[in-house]
């Protein structure tokens, strides 16, 4: 709402020389009446009402951000005590996990074994990690021979088969746990259906191990190892036969080295064939076996439950912190309340102070404009009376 401004002290002084010219106010009357200072007046309780207009409205804000914030805080604290009933229900599962996995004097020894991991991760993970780095070492010669120059294929072709023998590891030896799980049996599928997959894991072993055995022999079942031309023949026979020396006439001549291409190899194709066999299949069943002592589904069980405990564990903290914060801007609601109170009983002063400053001005012009008039000189002139609000401070 637009309200009249509060004349200037110039304009208080201006309109009581002016006044005072026509002898107004009536300096006999008890109760000079002047226009101005009635105008004064109201232009000032105009202000006091609309500064009581805002401090309601700031109330009223302040009350609704409470009613808010109340709300809210009621929304927390059942959203903490649903909170502290799901903590406590997964501590309870844990709990129970734990002991489930401890065992009891009743359990048989079959089922403690099922639910136990006898493989940490620390010795877990190396295994698995060596089992990788072997297969990728023993496949890449095969693929290599088989491809030829394309060496990118040939990398390919090696991470993918290393991929299938690894993985299928790592399901081997988790069904061959499930299975054993008597508590938690596995469907009657899908063992067979593992096992049967094997075949073709065998396959490939037996695949790769005769390119390698290939690869190692040569077509009459020997081994060949080429020396180069720096070298000479290791067998025991030729020591000392690719040297000749004759003295001539106090010099030593010596004559080129003997160039021996091969030697007898130690393994045939079958036992070369036999050996990339054996060694493949020792690693799948190495991963094999560290995955069924590794897994263990109540370990798995309870460091789930443990995930999702420290999550709520962490959304209580969050809501208790909300609730704190919310708590607090309750409670120091009063004395919100009292610090507006004493904001604008400060601007209820301050106009009031103005208001007796432009009549303190009108007066003086006033009286001195008529100077000779001895009610001028004598008169005490007070400033207009002004209706306090009922909430200022102001006495």
């Amino acid at each position: 709402m637009k309200i009249d401004k509060l004349p200037s002290a110039r304009l208080s002084r201006k309109t009581g020389r002016l006044d005072g010219r026509e002898g107004l106010p009536e300096l006999q009357a008890e109760h000079p009446h002047s226009p101005f200072l009635e105008e004064l007046a109201t232009i000032g309780e105009q202000h006091f009402a609309q500064t009581t207009e805002s401090l309601n409205a700031a109330f009223t804000n302040l009350s609704l951000q409470n009613g808010q914030l109340k709300a809210k805080k009621a929304e927390l604290l059942q959203s903490q005590l649903d909170t502290e009933k799901d903590i406590a229900v997964t501590e309870d599962l844990r709990q129970r996990l734990s002991d489930e996995y401890l065992g009891t004097e009743n359990q048989s020894q079959a089922s403690r074994i099922t639910d136990r991991r006898f493989l940490s991760s620390v010795f877990y993970y190396p295994i698995i990690l060596v089992t990788i780095i072997g297969e990728l070492v023993i496949t890449y010669p095969a693929f290599e021979t088989l491809f030829g120059d394309a060496q990118i294929v040939a990398i390919l072709t090696t991470f993918a088969a290393s991929a299938m023998t690894v993985s299928f590891s790592y399901l081997l030896g988790l069904v061959l746990k499930r299975n054993d799980d008597k508590k938690r049996l596995l469907q009657r599928w899908v063992l067979p259906t593992v096992l049967s997959c094997s075949v073709f894991i065998i396959g490939l072993v037996t695949s790769l191990s005769h390119l390698r055995a290939k690869k190692f022999t040569t077509e009459d079942g020997t081994a060949s190892v080429d020396l180069g031309a720096s070298g000479s023949s290791i067998l025991p026979g030729d020591v000392g036969s690719g040297l000749n020396s004759d003295l001539v006439g106090g010099t030593v001549e010596q004559s080129s080295p003997i160039v021996v291409q091969g030697y007898d190899a130690a393994l045939t194709y079958a036992w070369a064939f036999a050996l990339f066999l054996f060694l493949q299949l020792a690693l799948i069943v190495v991963a094999t076996l560290g995955e069924y002592f590794h897994y263990s589904h109540l370990r798995g069980e309870q460091k789930r439950v443990m995930k999702i405990l420290e999550k709520l564990r962490k959304k209580r903290e969050a809501l208790i912190n909300k609730i704190d914060n919310i708590t607090s801007t309750l409670e120091s609601a009063p004395q919100k309340e009292k610090q507006l109170v004493l904001e604008y009983s400060a601007e209820i002063v301050n106009i009031k102070k103005k208001v007796e400053a432009r009549a303190q001005a009108f007066w003086g012009t006033n009286i001195r404009q008529r100077a000779d008039s001895p009610n001028a000189k004598s008169r005490r002139f007070e400033p207009p009376s002004l209706k306090m609000p009922d909430w200022s401070t102001e006495e």
